[in-house]
């Protein structure tokens, strides 16, 4: 009979491109529950958005206006968004310049999951420490404005005039650019 072993590293890294692969799956699949539309792009003034953050507060992406924004849609079943919540809030001695409003996507971009406060309180526990972060739930209107295809992993970063001057996902792989945005040392294209 054979021995077949493997080393820890090994069984973890298995582990990891399987969640990344189902991740993926249903990525693709939640591309389907909304129509496609055109979303708000880099150099517009970013549309209004409402939504509703954890204590039941409706608000406005307007009275937000004059500082610098992150609108983060995100997906509570969502790996990249864990990961996304985690490594930001890790990180935010270095984004104290960044309203960071993370909202669950309308309908969780088509897949059940955890409430977002749940969310919240799992990956990222320290941001309750944090005055620059909300977290709530984007109308069914905002997620057809900045996320019409539903998207699990998506975010502007907004200046304080108002002008949209990202559009990326995945900010856990994308970081050095929102620390880059928040601390002024991001070229405006």
């Amino acid at each position: 009979m054979f021995k077949i072993t493997f080393k820890k590293s090994t069984l973890l890294l298995v582990f990891s491109l399987l969640v990344l692969l189902a991740g993926g799956v249903m990525f693709l699949k939640s591309r389907k529950t909304l129509p496609v539309g055109t979303k708000p792009v880099v150099g517009q003034l970013a549309p209004e958005a409402v939504f509703t953050d954890i204590n039941g507060r409706r608000l406005k992406l307007s009275q937000f206006k004059g500082k610098k924004i992150m609108l983060w849609f995100l997906a509570t079943w969502c790996p990249s968004c864990s990961a996304g919540a985690n490594y930001l809030s890790k990180e935010n001695d270095k984004l104290s310049n960044l309203q960071i409003i993370a909202l669950q996507t309308y309908g969780n971009a088509g897949f059940p999951g955890i409430k977002i406060g749940e969310f919240m309180k799992k990956y990222a526990p320290q941001v309750l420490e944090f005055d620059n972060w909300l977290w709530g739930e984007a109308s069914e209107q905002a997620t057809k404005t900045y996320n019409p295809q539903n998207l699990p992993d998506i975010y502007y970063l907004i200046d304080e005039k108002g002008i949209i001057r990202v559009v990326s996902s995945a900010p856990a792989g994308t970081l050095k650019t929102i620390i880059d945005f928040s601390n002024g040392k991001f070229n405006v294209r």
